[in-house]
């Protein structure tokens, strides 16, 4: 079985997707290719606060992040969308789309119809439906195509947000599309807060270990985690930093 790391690190989770992909001009061979890939598997690791030079500062500690560029692919640098913030990216690395598209424009956000400020979790209104519906993330399109995916730490999962059905025959002849719920994930472990910068390490290993285990049992194709040790460091000291790096670079 194939299985493949995407791994996310940037102070601000930044990356934008290209939203008009061409289709392949002959759709006979879809069935073919979705049974070729069936086996192959895909982990998204989102690394948060992890500035562009941290691995070339120090290679020696920083192991593993070489050793995945050696085997895979390397971009010395990304432009974020802006503003530069953390769920600004986060949905534009999920949705393919820029802020004033999907509806994350700042961290904080403020919703004139309801009255209400968005926090982001673990406060309590970060679940609210409404928050969510500008933009379906990747992990309900995977899911809605029957790619069961498994989802750690990634703020928003933990919500279901409705999305143009495409299996609508209606949208042919002209009317708007009607609005469908995704299936319910695979699997969700939703953000519950920084635990402690040790307790962080244990957690995400587990979540590694578990996601490695899954892949063998065939119980999802996707999997996405998310990891803030990096960030939180960064905000207290520099020497704190290494510490979180290396227990990535290690995992």
């Amino acid at each position: 079985n194939r299985q493949n790391v995407c791994l996310t690190l940037s102070p601000f989770s930044a990356t934008s997707a290209d939203t008009n992909a061409a289709k392949p001009e002959n759709d006979d061979d879809d069935d073919d290719d979705v049974k070729s890939q069936a086996d192959h598997k895909l982990l998204i690791i989102l690394v948060d606060g992890f500035r562009h030079d941290y691995v070339a500062r120090d290679r020696a500690a920083l192991k593993g992040f070489p050793r995945l560029a050696k085997g895979g692919v390397f971009a010395k640098e990304v432009t974020p969308v802006h503003p530069a913030d953390s769920y600004p990216n986060w949905y534009s690395i999920l949705t393919g789309l820029y802020p004033e598209s999907h509806g994350f424009v700042a961290n904080t956000r403020w919703d004139r119809a309801t009255g209400q400020l968005f926090f982001g979790s673990p406060h309590p209104n970060a679940s609210a439906a409404h928050w969510w519906t500008g933009a379906e993330p990747l992990w309900w399109t995977a899911e809605r195509h029957r790619i069961k995916t498994a989802v750690y730490g990634w703020d928003g999962c933990q919500v279901r947000v409705e999305a143009e059905d495409d299996d609508d025959e209606s949208n042919n002849d002209g009317h708007k599309r009607r609005k469908k719920r995704p299936p319910p994930l695979t699997r969700c472990e939703p953000y519950s807060g920084h635990p402690g910068v040790r307790r962080e390490q244990e957690r995400f290993r587990g979540w590694l270990e578990t996601i490695t285990e899954d892949f063998r049992q065939h119980r999802y194709r996707l999997a996405l985690a998310y990891y803030e040790n990096v960030d939180k460091a960064g905000r207290c000291s520099l020497g704190s930093i290494w510490v979180a790096a290396s227990s990535v670079a290690v995992a």
